[in-house]
C-alpha cells in the first residue's frame, strides 16, 4: 500500500512537472507577444457629444457621427503609433454608413471587435454593398470588448427600435463566451469627451492635439505603472512573478479550466446561445473566427472549443472558420491583437462566402 501511495505521488509530481515544462515554453512566447498591456486607445468625435452612450445593459456609439480612433503601444521605452482610421456609425450608433430603418427584413450581425473592425475601416462595409440590393437591410451590431450577453442585450434594444430581425449572424472570438455585459463608467464617458480630465484609468480616452499627444501619453502611461506597482506592494510574490512568468502562465491555465465550470457569466452565454437557436432556428449563423494567438499557436483557444462544442451540441447551425478565412500571422498587426486592413479583407471575403451558402439571401 505504501509502495503505491509512493508511485502515485510520483506520478502525479511527473505529471505537474511535465505540464509546467510545456506551460513554460508556451507562456514564454504567449508573454513576448502579448503587448495588451501597453496599449493606449484614444478617441475623438467629430462632434461635442461624447464617442460612446450607454444603453441598457451595453453601450454603442454616439450616432451620426465620424470617430478619429487611435492606438498607441509604449514598448522598449518607445511610442509606437499602431494605427490610426476614422469610425463612421450610423442613425443607431452601429459602425456601418447606411442608417437602419424599422419594419425592414434585417439580417443582424453581431460580434466583438473582430466584427466591428477596429483597427481599420470596416469590413462590414464591403459586405454590406455586396447585398445593398438584396431583400434585406444589413446591420452591424459589431462593438469592442462585448460578448454573448451583451449581444442579447443589443438584439433587445433593436427590437425595441422596431427593428424587423429576420435571420441573425453572431460571429464570435473565443474569448467572447466569458464576457459579460457592461456599461462605459461615467468617468470614461467624460474622459473621452475631454481629455484634460482623464486620470488614466478609464481604458478609452480622449485624444489630444498632436502637439499634447506625448505629455498626455506619457501622464496616462505613469498612472498605469504607479497602479500595477501599488496593485503588487508583497515584494516576495512579486519577485516571483517577474522572475517565473511561467507559474502565471501555469495559474492562468488552472483559472480557466475551472471557469467554464463555475462562471456565471458562461451560464448566461449558454443561456443567450439556445435562445438564438430556439428562436431563429436554421436562420441563425454562428461562426467562430480565429484570433492572432489561435493562429500564432496553431490551435482553438479553450474557450472557443467549448462554445464551439454547447453550440453543436444544442443543433446550431456553427461554421469553424478557421481554415475557411485562411488568416495568417502577417494578417494581424505586431503588437495589437487586431486584423491589419488585410485581415480584414479576408474575413469579409470568408464571411460572405459562408453567407452564400448557410443563408437564402436575395
Amino acid at each position: 500500500m505504501k509502495k503505491f501511495f509512493l508511485n502515485s505521488v510520483l506520478f502525479f509530481l511527473s505529471l505537474i512537472f511535465i505540464f509546467t515544462v510545456v506551460e513554460y515554453f508556451l507562456g514564454l512566447f504567449s508573454i513576448k507577444q502579448d503587448y495588451s498591456n501597453q496599449r493606449y486607445m484614444l478617441f475623438k468625435s467629430n462632434n461635442e457629444n461624447s464617442v460612446f452612450r450607454n444603453i441598457k445593459g451595453g453601450f454603442l456609439y454616439q450616432p451620426n457621427t465620424k470617430v478619429e480612433s487611435t492606438t498607441f503601444f509604449y514598448v522598449d521605452d518607445k511610442w509606437i503609433k499602431e494605427f490610426e482610421y476614422i469610425i463612421p456609425t450610423n442613425n443607431l450608433g452601429l459602425v456601418q454608413t447606411n442608417d437602419v430603418f424599422p419594419k425592414k427584413k434585417s439580417i443582424l450581425l453581431l460580434g466583438d471587435s473582430y466584427t466591428e473592425g477596429v483597427g481599420a475601416y470596416p469590413w462590414f462595409e464591403n459586405l454590406n454593398k455586396k447585398y445593398l440590393n438584396s431583400n434585406y437591410q444589413l446591420i452591424n451590431g459589431g462593438i469592442l470588448g462585448t460578448g454573448f450577453e451583451s449581444w442579447f442585450n443589443l438584439y433587445n434594444y433593436l427590437i425595441n427600435q422596431n427593428i424587423e430581425i429576420s435571420k441573425i449572424v453572431i460571429i464570435f472570438t473565443s474569448d467572447d463566451y466569458r464576457r459579460g455585459a457592461w456599461n462605459m463608467h461615467e468617468n470614461t464617458l467624460k474622459c473621452l469627451k475631454n481629455y484634460k480630465i482623464c486620470r488614466g484609468d478609464e481604458n478609452f480616452y480622449g485624444k489630444p492635439s498632436l502637439k499634447d499627444e506625448i505629455s498626455f501619453l506619457e501622464k496616462l502611461r505613469i498612472f498605469r505603472d504607479n497602479s500595477i506597482n501599488q496593485n503588487h506592494k508583497n515584494v516576495l510574490i512579486n519577485y516571483i512573478k517577474n522572475k517565473y512568468p511561467e507559474l502565471r502562465s501555469l495559474n492562468k491555465t488552472l483559472r480557466r479550466r475551472l471557469e467554464i465550470d463555475k462562471s456565471p457569466t458562461i451560464a448566461k452565454s449558454n443561456e443567450v446561445i439556445t435562445y438564438f437557436i430556439d428562436k431563429y432556428k436554421d436562420e441563425a449563423l454562428f461562426i467562430h473566427i480565429p484570433t492572432k494567438f489561435e493562429i500564432l499557436f496553431d490551435d482553438k483557444d479553450l474557450f472557443g472549443k467549448k462554445t464551439f462544442e454547447f453550440i453543436d451540441k444544442n443543433k446550431g447551425n456553427v461554421v469553424d472558420a478557421f481554415d475557411k478565412c485562411n488568416l495568417k500571422e502577417e494578417d494581424f498587426y505586431y503588437y495589437d491583437g487586431h486584423p491589419n486592413a488585410k485581415g480584414y479583407e479576408k474575413i469579409s471575403f470568408c464571411i460572405s462566402s459562408i453567407f452564400e451558402k448557410k443563408l437564402e439571401i436575395k
